[in-house]
């Protein structure tokens, strides 16, 4: 897979590729394989989490798909510097500005990377998928079993919504189960 995006022509400046999937599916290791294979920048949607009080209810998007096309999509397409804010969840206060080195693919990984008219933006799309029970155990293992409920109750529900109604799979560039691990 590496080497097919490697060979890939952008359709800007820069190779973007979006990995999307449920959390806990892998795609934070497939973003960090690539970024080794093809020597590009992670930029991961964790650092663009809005707090509850800034979430459009209606989309169940908890993403700030906004800073991403601004701050991230805008100049890789343009070929100018790719600097966006990381935001502290709870409140959305700046965390600091993070600067993306000038070259190489950039990979935008995480739930939700496909929302909000962002699909069509990349120059190839990986969603990642597993088993729902080896997802819990992995989100258990990385943050504890408390924090893997909250998160369950907190953004599990739109998640889950936003996967049921897109069927990424079927569209996505590649589709990855990693179910039995990530090779």
């Amino acid at each position: 897979m590496a080497r097919s995006l490697a060979s890939r022509e952008p359709r800007g400046a820069r190779l973007v590729i979006g990995i999307d999937g449920p959390t806990g599916a892998g795609g934070d290791l497939i973003a960090r394989q690539l970024s080794f294979a093809l020597g590009g920048s992670i930029v991961p949607l964790t650092d663009l989490v809005l707090p509850a009080h800034r979430r459009d209810d209606d989309s169940g998007v908890p993403i700030d798909v906004d800073a991403l096309q601004e701050f991230v999509m805008e100049p890789a397409e343009m070929g100018d510097p790719v600097r966006y804010p990381m935001y502290r969840p709870d409140d959305a206060s700046l965390i600091e500005w993070v600067d993306i080195p000038s070259d190489g693919p950039i990979i935008v990984e995480g739930a939700f990377a496909f929302a909000e008219g962002l699909f069509e933006q990349y120059d190839a799309t990986i969603f990642v998928d597993c088993d729902a029970t080896v997802m819990m155990r992995r989100r258990a293992m990385l943050w504890g079993g408390a924090s893997a409920e909250a998160w369950d109750v907190t953004v599990g529900e739109s998640e889950r919504r936003y996967f049921d109604s897109a069927q990424w799979s079927h569209r996505a560039t590649y589709s990855l189960d990693t179910t039995q691990g990530v090779r």
